[in-house]
């Protein structure tokens, strides 16, 4: 009987680890399609997807931020590019009348410097999702993301097929335990009722 609860318990934790994996993987495919960050528990956080900021923020990295009052020179933000809906992971390095001044800390032009390209406009606290508290590699899982994202599909489909499979051996093997426990218990009463039967005889 221990071995059996054990058991449940056991099979309970992973269905719930990998259940937990799944929704993880989904959430970044979902942000990687619709190029929106996921918001959790007030903050948002994302995957940083170029080298832009490769001295302190590697290509995969999950950044976590969040929405401040007061941005300073040195924090690193997270904005909306003018564009389309890309969103840019950039360094405050100067404070201007018309806004926030903002670099890759592996580019060499500023981010609204003429000569830049891709010039933005001055940054402005309307177009800041907030400035970034935290960021991790999370084991090269991110970098997988960015440069394998058919693979990861791949892997969600495959473990929530397996999980699927898992959950349904699992209870047609329940279903059958019950099935002959309740003939078993049959058998008994009319093995019980016999012996009464020949009691009063």
């Amino acid at each position: 009987m221990t071995k059996t609860i054990v058991k449940k318990i056991g099979y309970s934790i992973f269905i719930l680890f990998t259940l937990i994996i799944i929704t993880f993987l989904t959430l970044n495919m979902l942000s990687f399609i619709k190029k929106e960050p996921i918001k959790l528990f007030g903050y948002r956080y994302s995957v940083v997807v170029t080298n832009s900021m490769e001295k302190t923020i590697p290509v995969g990295s999950y950044i976590f931020y969040k929405e401040i009052d007061d941005y300073q020179v040195h924090d690193v933000i997270v904005f909306k590019s003018k564009y389309g809906k890309r969103l840019i992971v950039h360094e405050i390095i100067n404070i201007t009348e018309q806004g926030f001044e903002t670099k890759g800390n592996n580019n060499q032009l500023s981010d609204q410097d003429p000569s830049n390209l891709n010039k933005e406009d001055y940054i402005t606290t309307d177009n800041i999702l907030g400035k970034v508290t935290y960021s991790t590699t999370l084991f090269g899982i991110g970098k997988l993301f960015v440069t394998q994202q058919s693979t990861i599909l791949l892997i969600v489909i495959a473990v929530t097929f397996i999980l699927f499979i898992s959950y349904l051996i699992s209870f047609i093997k329940e279903l059958k335990l019950r099935q002959e426990e309740k003939i078993l218990e049959q058998l008994k009463n009319e093995i019980k009722e016999e012996q009464e039967e020949e009691k009063t005889k």
